[in-house]
């Protein structure tokens, strides 16, 4: 998804390869491995009385690969987190990119 497609959308002629990237509240803290990009599944969510965006992690990003399928499953978007950023709170503010609609 992160870097196979934006490649293959290249070949085909797209005149854009990546994925639309939003800014979203955290419902959750999320927390990701320091010193790498990580791309963390997740639910992106619309509060109805502001309009904002809200982004809630799925499964446990320390745990082992059990129900990684389960959660890619359920997943309608990727955290986005740099090498630098490890730790958000609750409310904070992080880049989420929208994958595609299912059903």
């Amino acid at each position: 998804e992160v870097m196979v497609r934006p490649l293959i959308r290249i070949a085909l002629g797209r005149r854009q390869p990546m994925r639309r990237i939003v800014n979203a509240r955290t419902i959750t803290p999320v927390s990701s491995m320091p010193g790498r990009k990580g791309y963390l599944r997740a639910q992106l969510l619309r509060d109805e009385a502001t309009g904002d965006y809200l982004v809630q992690p799925l499964g446990n990003g320390n745990s082992g690969s059990s129900h990684l399928l389960a959660t890619l499953a359920e997943a309608n978007s990727l955290i986005v987190v740099e090498p630098d950023d490890t730790d958000f709170r609750t409310g904070d503010e992080v880049r989420v990119a929208f994958l595609a609609q299912r059903g």
